[in-house]
């Protein structure tokens, strides 16, 4: 396998470095959340319940809540998918849609009204404020609380269902937007780092990773905490095979799914060995500065038009990241290095930048 091409990624990585030493942002203040939902094959995928706290550091009162529905991004057909690119999103090259709906919305055990609200640069239904009877005060919190169902499209891409694999990065759950210091709700940028405590009801023939945590077939309710994360990525298959990479004194946990493209058809070695030893390489050449971790998880996924996605916690790359003529191989093997690098960073960079500069 060809060296990792450095000139096409340095400048990139060299950036990230740049800002670990610096100050640490005031966005670095921890939300939690407590979900309790059931995962299950048929829509909605996703059903249960969401606790969370809002906290009022301004100096203005809030006289509402913003929570973001990420998954109504998905609801109406996108207007950039055209007949090029409509074969990388939608498997049947039909038009998927996915939503969430949220119900009996409580603050402080007070039943609220919330209304669908639009917002510049946001897709439509993806903003709900939630009516308070009474403003909250600088220094106060409230307590909010939420049912929500999630209906997973059949797509590609970094939220969706494909032949039994489910991928859901970007929230599968209703969260509250970030809030900037003039009190006003940053709906544009990613929600603030957040602890969570989860409780997950999956049916028994699923393998799942959350945030990077591996929980193999069970019929007892997942149990998890996630501290640190602006997001929980959720993916589930029937099956997740796992090879262990060691390099340069780090363990990779690699998973991904039994399909035959790693079966051996053809001389050379075969996808699976491609993909180890590019991880293998790019870490064991990784820039100075970039740090270690005893245990990094990587997790292929159906992306298509992306190779890599952000998992916080675990690196999801797309399961045609390497599988591509060893002329245009150099470029997504720089891909999948600056998803790694971005990784290996995060815990630093994270809590050090505003969720809109992150």
């Amino acid at each position: 396998m060809s060296r990792m091409p450095r000139w096409s990624w340095a400048g990139s990585i060299a950036g990230l470095l740049c800002l670990v030493g610096g100050p640490a942002h005031a966005d670095s203040v921890t939300a939690r959340y407590k979900i309790a939902a059931t995962l299950s094959h048929t829509s909605p995928q996703l059903r249960g319940t969401v606790e969370t706290t809002v906290s009022n550091p301004t100096a203005q009162p809030l006289r509402e809540i913003i929570v973001l529905l990420f998954p109504n991004r998905f609801a109406v057909a996108d207007e950039g998918i055209n007949d090029a690119n409509r074969p990388f999103v939608y498997p049947r090259e039909d038009f998927d849609p996915g939503w969430m709906t949220v119900g009996d919305v409580r603050v402080d055990g007070q039943g609220v009204v919330s209304k669908r609200t639009t917002t510049p640069g946001i897709p439509d239904g993806c903003v709900l404020a939630l009516e308070l009877p009474a403003p909250i005060p600088p220094g106060a919190t409230r307590t909010i609380h939420m049912q929500f169902t999630t209906t997973v499209p059949n797509r590609f891409g970094a939220f969706g269902e494909f032949q039994e694999m489910l991928t859901a990065v970007g929230g599968w759950y209703p969260y509250v937007a970030a809030l900037r210091a003039d009190g006003e709700w940053a709906t544009d940028a990613l929600p603030p780092l957040s602890d969570f405590e989860v409780q997950l009801a999956v049916d028994p023939d699923w393998e799942v990773l959350l945030s990077g945590q591996h929980f193999p077939r069970s019929s007892s309710p997942i149990t998890a905490t996630v501290r640190g994360v602006h997001y929980l990525t959720l993916i589930a298959a029937p099956t997740l095979l796992r090879d262990t990479i060691d390099a340069d004194g780090m363990r990779i946990v690699f998973f991904h799914q039994p399909l035959v493209r790693y079966d051996r058809r053809a001389p050379g070695p075969s996808q699976l060995e491609i993909t180890r030893a590019a991880l293998r390489t790019l870490i064991d050449e990784r820039p100075a500065g970039v740090p270690a971790r005893d245990e990094l998880v990587i997790v292929e996924a159906p992306l298509r038009l992306n190779l890599t996605a952000p998992g916080e916690g675990m690196v999801v790359i797309s399961d045609r990241t390497l599988k591509v003529l060893w002329l245009l191989r150099p470029f997504h093997e720089a891909q999948l290095a600056q998803a790694v690098y971005a990784e290996l960073l995060r815990p630093q960079l994270a809590r050090r930048e505003s969720t809109r500069d992150y």
